[in-house]
């Protein structure tokens, strides 16, 4: 997400901002129904499906969700935050458009809570995620996003932008009018700018390297450490050590061992333990968590391949490819085990279905778990399937 950047010290002191707390923030309050929240969704999946920036820049009330980082009564009495709304929405409306892209977003179901009322999406990709979007009216009463939970992150953007910023500007946001204090405020949150960039752009490893030389206190800071968890899992899936990403989140559990995006952390942590009968478990808990998803069957049929378990994962694989044609990891898994078993009109009905329904380029010729497909009149069958 976008980080602060503030310009220069204001004559007038302003509030304190270092003592809102998320009690502070007024909740939304307009009536929406279920088919509009079904509405916004749709409109929300099709501006992500066509990459039109512009259609979802009308999905979103920014400073609505600025308001709900500091009040609006607060933001107008502060030169310093008024001054640097507008950079501020620039760079959270590109990121959430940017991070979305990335996955295959899907609606679940409306969600009314303590919150508010919210969307609730699912975000398939490399891995699994979901957000819950809080929704409002904009002042035309169009329904928009003015907010989001991000079960990965574990709480709404808005409280880990306020925290971030108090925690690491507490000169500037508390009007102290301190001028070398506040320099090095801009400079620390400035370095932050830069860690967040290197996780966009996917410099993961890079990441790592750069938090290792962090100041003792920033690497307790709770944003940097969930970003050290995000980096730390993508070299570890890409197989330069588990270690790395065991170390990232064992230190966030030991800091913060009630955080509820601990779910989703543990299910690759067990995964990549080889610890699957916990992974299971953990997975089923996040199913219950987000009100029930068939589609996280797609990492228990996983866990059971991985345990061994061939025939319960190929049991519960098959439905994720009913439901879910698209979704290439099944398909993947499903030929490997078929063509272990040597059920190679299997393998050919797979490569198939998973090229036309899910778009994967199968690469046979030399791959050595096809050895003995490739020798079966079953590969020819494959080859000539155009």
């Amino acid at each position: 997400m976008g980080v602060l950047l503030l310009p220069g010290c204001s004559k007038k002191k302003p509030e304190d901002l270092t003592k809102v707390t998320k009690a502070d923030i007024a909740k939304p309050t307009a009536i929406i129904s279920d088919e509009e929240v079904q509405q916004f969704a749709g409109d929300l999946e099709q501006a992500l499906a066509d990459r039109d920036a512009a259609a979802f820049h009308r999905l979103l009330h920014l400073d609505g969700m600025f308001y709900r980082i500091f009040p609006k009564t607060k933001v107008d009495q502060h030169s310093q935050l008024k001054d640097a709304q507008a950079g501020w929405k620039r760079a959270v409306e590109t990121n959430i458009f940017g991070s979305l892209q990335s996955f295959r977003v899907e609606f679940l179901r409306v969600v009314r809570d303590a919150d508010g009322i919210k969307a609730r999406f699912r975000l398939a990709g490399e891995g699994i995620n979901y957000w819950d979007v809080l929704l409002d009216r904009n002042p035309a009463g169009r329904v928009c996003m003015v907010d989001f939970l991000d079960y990965l992150a574990g709480e709404f953007v808005t409280d880990g932008q306020r925290r971030l910023m108090q925690q690491l500007m507490p000169a500037l946001l508390s009007g102290g009018g301190n001028a070398a204090k506040g320099i090095a405020e801009m400079r620390r949150l400035k370095r932050i700018s830069e860690l967040s960039a290197m996780i966009r752009q996917g410099r993961h490893a890079e990441f790592l390297q750069e938090y290792g030389r962090l100041d003792a206190d920033l690497k307790q800071q709770r944003t940097l450490m969930y970003m050290r968890v995000m980096a730390a899992n993508t070299v570890a899936v890409n197989g330069d050590g588990a270690g790395v990403y065991e170390q990232a989140v064992d230190a966030y559990r030991r800091e913060h061992p009630t955080a509820v995006n601990l779910e989703l952390m543990l299910i690759d942590y067990y995964f990549l333990g080889e610890k699957y009968d916990d992974a299971i478990k953990a997975v089923e808990g996040l199913s219950r968590r987000v009100g029930g998803d068939p589609y996280l069957d797609l990492l228990i049929g996983n866990a059971h391949y991985a345990a061994g378990d061939s025939a319960k994962a190929n049991e519960i694989l098959r439905k994720v490819i009913q439901a879910y044609p698209w979704e290439q990891a099944a398909y993947q898994t499903l030929v490997v085990m078929a063509a272990a078993a040597e059920e190679y009109e299997t393998v050919t009905e797979l490569l198939i279905a998973g090229e036309k329904d899910a778009g994967l380029q199968w690469e046979i010729d030399g791959a050595e778990e096809f050895a003995g497909y490739r020798d079966s009149a079953e590969f020819q069958k494959w080859k000539n399937r155009k």
